[in-house]
C-alpha cells in the first residue's frame, strides 16, 4: 500500500489515488538435498493484482496476472540455481477510450548460495 492521495508537489495538490499490490505464490521442491537433478528442481507459481496511483478519466488503472517458473540446480554448487520464469498479465482498461495492454514477460536469473562465511569445525 502506498498513500499517494495526500501527495503535494511544489505547485500544490495532485489528483493521485492510493496504490496497492497483493501477491500470492508458492514453491514446490521434491527433495532439496536429493542427489538427482529432478529431485532438486524447484517449481513456482503465483498470482498478483495491483491498482496504480493513476486515475485517468475516473478509471483506476489495474494490473493483474499470473507467473510460472522453475529453478534448475547447478551441478557442483550447493543450492545455486538458474531461475526461469514467465509472467502473463493485463494492465489498463478500454473504458473511456483508454488503452488495455496484454503482455508476456520472460525472466532469467542466477542465484549463488555458497558457504563462504561458514565457520569450519576442522582445518
Amino acid at each position: 500500500f502506498q498513500e499517494w492521495s495526500t501527495y503535494k508537489s511544489f505547485r500544490g495538490e495532485d489528483s493521485l489515488d492510493n496504490s496497492m499490490r497483493v501477491s500470492i505464490g508458492g514453491q514446490y521442491v521434491n527433495d532439496a538435498k536429493g542427489t538427482r537433478f529432478i529431485e532438486r528442481m524447484q517449481f513456482r507459481a503465483g498470482l498478483f493484482y495491483s491498482q496504480s496511483y493513476l486515475n485517468l478519466r475516473n478509471n483506476t488503472i489495474e494490473d493483474k496476472g499470473i507467473s510460472l517458473g522453475f529453478g534448475l540446480p547447478l551441478r557442483k554448487a550447493y543450492q545455486s540455481m538458474i531461475n526461469i520464469a514467465l509472467e502473463a498479465g493485463q494492465r489498463g482498461t478500454t473504458e473511456s477510450t483508454l488503452i488495455r495492454e496484454r503482455y508476456v514477460r520472460a525472466v532469467i536469473g542466477i542465484t549463488f548460495n555458497e558457504n563462504w562465511f561458514q565457520k569450519r569445525r576442522f582445518d
